[in-house]
């Protein structure tokens, strides 16, 4: 094959490349793009300081999000009730947090660990599909390390808890305790959360939420 023919066979494969995987690239590329409020401080209304960053992310609708904790007060109950919160901004500037403080479940029979959200839907444009979106941190004691979340809709998250570790207590001043943190793009709203320690033994079920939401400000 000679060299004119091989520089237009590349032509036709580069170009076919292009056309087959132009959809996901422009994807990718709308998802990371720039938004004017990708410095706006998500911690400014966090209570209690220092605080320590438990999760953050970008939505794919390019929301940001990030979760907190912290200690609010200097008793010992407020060293064993951590105060978590959580706080969004939309690419439109939209702002939301909110805090939520308490005992590591299960302390005691019937307590509900801590759950602080925000979440909602949206129409994008005229005619367009709804969007969800939700920000989630929940506290719960050492020794529980998975977590089965089940949503009114029937959707079930299954999520391993993470460990709030020496440098974020030390910073904090808060004990030990484990913790999930999730920004999705889905409006959920949790009725029921189980437990399991390292055993797989089922240590909390907790169906007292009803799909109550926290208070939210934004």
């Amino acid at each position: 094959m000679d060299r004119s023919k091989r520089g237009l066979l590349l032509l036709i494969l580069a170009s076919s490349l292009w056309l087959g995987v132009g959809g996901t690239f422009a994807d990718a590329l709308e998802r990371s793009a720039s938004s004017p409020y990708d410095d706006f401080p998500l911690a400014k209304d966090v209570p209690g300081k220092p605080y320590a960053l438990l999760g953050e992310g970008k939505l794919r609708n390019r929301t940001r999000w990030a979760a907190y904790a912290s200690r609010v007060g200097h008793r010992r109950r407020s060293r064993l009730q951590p105060c978590l919160s959580v706080a969004r901004i939309t690419r439109e500037g939209e702002y939301g947090n909110a805090t939520q403080c308490g005992p590591l479940a299960p302390t005691e029979p019937g307590e509900p660990p801590v759950l602080v959200s925000i979440s909602g839907s949206y129409i994008d444009r005229p005619g367009g599909p709804v969007i969800g979106e939700g920000v989630y941190a929940i506290s719960v004691a050492p020794f529980i390390r998975h977590l089965r979340l089940v949503a009114s809709s029937g959707r079930i998250l299954s999520l391993r808890t993470k460990l709030f570790n020496n440098t974020q207590q030390r910073k904090t001043g808060l004990s030990k305790f484990r913790y999930v943190s999730l920004g999705i793009q889905s409006d959920l709203c949790f009725s029921a959360i189980e437990g399991y320690n390292s055993a797989g033994a089922k240590v909390l079920d907790d169906e007292t939420f009803m799909c109550s939401e926290p208070s939210t400000t934004g």
